[in-house]
């Protein structure tokens, strides 16, 4: 478990202080992946740094299952950081190593002996599906498999901790895939607790349970994936779900016009034909878009509906597990106000 608490970090440059982490607070539960989305300059690999003990920072707490990392020295702060598996934002792996022997390198450097090494990079290279290629040099790999690779390697020595910043960066769609399983099955297999740190909302959409934006040092909103759903509106909607651009003059185009969100598949798949169908009106999508949360469809639409019951339409819809926001009982005239 992660938890941070009131974490400020500056730093230094050209006699001028910059302030890289401003009052930053998050809890990472067990065995839970934690996204945090921000820009390039928005703190996001300080913020990793920190939380794996290669930064102090100016005030705040970083506690690793209940230890503060900021209160301890030497050994213990090693034997600590042990505890924390850090994946690189940069290609890290060493070229004159194998797969097979750079997943080893912790291991070896922990004084683990050679059978137990060979098991456990056994185990890990099963975990990220590629035991076929483990006598292989890592330049024979994709960017994809080179990170799951860098994954193993973090994973390596057990800890309890995984942080990952821009493990997808620069694959592809099937290597981002690929990144993702192995981070989920870090996840649900060993039980780790990953941040994962990411200008991109696809992999938290993907894999993560909470999520955070991070702008300019400061956390400017949090909570739970599926909660972003639920209450679409804020800095965590505009993050995930799919934008939303209104067409010129749209309004006049309908007799309402309304943003429905809807969730799971059975939702997404029959709630808006049903609705048609018992009110007799007429649905169109004029924005939006389907996506997914993990495995769970989620749709954000834009809709113009017609016909005189627009607005029961629309109630019922929200009734039955829809969120619907925009004027629903009015119509051009109520909207253009």
């Amino acid at each position: 478990m992660i938890t941070v608490e009131h974490l400020t970090k500056s730093f230094s440059t050209n006699g001028n202080r910059v302030l890289a982490l401003d009052d930053v607070n998050l809890d990472v539960q067990p065995g839970s992946v934690y996204g945090v989305l921000g820009t390039s300059g928005s703190g996001k690999s300080t913020l990793a740094k920190v939380v794996a003990g290669a930064e102090r920072p100016d005030r705040g707490a970083v506690r690793i299952d209940g230890t503060d990392l900021r209160t301890l020295g030497g050994r213990e702060l090693r034997n600590a950081r042990r505890q924390v598996g850090v994946v690189p934002g940069k290609d890290s792996l060493l070229r004159q190593r194998t797969v097979a022997g750079n997943i080893a390198l912790p291991l070896e450097q922990a004084g683990v002996d050679g059978p137990n090494r060979k098991r456990k990079v056994g185990e890990l290279l099963d975990l990220i599906g590629l035991s076929e290629r483990a006598a292989h040099g890592v330049d024979q790999l994709t960017d994809g498999q080179r990170n799951r690779v860098a994954i193993a390697r973090a994973l390596a020595t057990s800890p309890g901790v995984l942080i990952a910043d821009e493990p997808t960066a620069d694959t592809d769609a099937q290597g981002t895939a690929g990144v993702l399983t192995v981070l989920d099955r870090a996840r649900a297999e060993y039980g780790t607790s990953v941040l994962l740190l990411t200008d991109n909302p696809g992999p938290v959409r993907r894999v993560a349970d909470d999520l955070a934006v991070l702008r300019s040092g400061r956390l400017v909103a949090q909570g739970s994936l599926l909660g972003v759903a639920a209450d679409p509106t804020g800095e965590l909607a505009e993050a995930v779900l799919p934008e939303i651009t209104k067409p010129r003059g749209i309004a006049r185009r309908h007799d309402v016009l309304a943003e429905v969100v809807l969730v799971g598949f059975a939702t997404v798949g029959a709630l808006l034909p049903e609705a048609a169908s018992r009110f007799g009106v007429t649905l169109a999508t004029v924005g939006g878009g389907l996506t997914r949360f993990g495995d769970t469809p989620v749709a954000r639409f834009l809709l113009g509906v017609d016909g005189e019951n627009a607005g029961h339409a629309l109630n019922w819809i929200a009734d039955h597990g829809g969120v619907v926001r925009g004027d629903i009982a009015g119509g051009p005239a109520a909207l253009a106000a």
